[in-house]
């Protein structure tokens, strides 16, 4: 029973790696445009897979802007980013400093908001993805930060779906991979350190 009992557990933890972050105001890269898969572990080399950007909960009635630096190691041949909401970047990838001219703002009442489309040319191996605050950044360089979309002047932090650290870069966090060794887990109060606790 308790074997039983600790391979449920394991298949627990293993599905967080494929949960939308539950923080408010937070954003990630998602395989998915429902913001749960952040783990592609069956990528073919050589193909063009798509990444979705995705802003999680927002504490506002809607987005009218955002900014963030956009991280991929090891980089591509090719990647191409399509914003959503006909919306303006006015810095240049992997920078995003973004105005989204909806009235009202974009995304109002939706749980998850397509910011935007990123797609890479994969070529195999490990890659990874991540998400830090843009340079130079509307706040205080901390992390990624949108703009209400009822009140463009209430600037926000977005918190990133993870909390692995991107060697390299201050305030970055790797929220997706590709065929990597490590999965990035969600900002959750539980963890897989908490989980083998119990057997100790």
């Amino acid at each position: 029973m308790k074997k039983l009992l600790a391979i449920a557990l394991m298949l627990m933890a293993t599905s967080a790696f494929a949960q939308t972050d539950t923080d408010v105001n937070g954003i990630g890269l998602y395989f998915d445009q429902n913001a749960t898969i952040n783990c592609n572990m069956t990528q073919a080399p050589g193909t063009f897979p798509a990444l979705y950007l995705i802003a999680t909960n927002l504490n506002t009635n809607g987005i009218s802007g955002w900014e963030c630096a956009l991280r991929i190691s090891p980089e591509p041949m090719m990647t191409t980013v399509t914003l959503n909401f006909s919306a303006l970047n006015v810095l240049a990838y992997p920078l995003f400093n973004v105005g989204i001219p909806a009235i009202g703002g974009a995304g109002v009442g939706d749980p998850t908001i397509v910011l935007a489309t990123v797609m890479v040319f994969y070529g195999g191996g490990a890659m990874n993805f991540g998400i830090g605050p843009c340079i130079p950044a509307s706040l205080d360089g901390t992390g990624p930060v949108f703009a209400a979309g009822d009140n463009p002047g209430n600037l926000q932090f977005l918190h990133q779906s993870s909390n692995v650290p991107w060697v390299g870069w201050d305030y970055t966090y790797c929220v997706a991979t590709i065929n990597g060794t490590l999965c990035p887990v969600g900002n959750e109060e539980g963890s897989w350190g908490s989980v083998k606790a119990l057997y100790q």
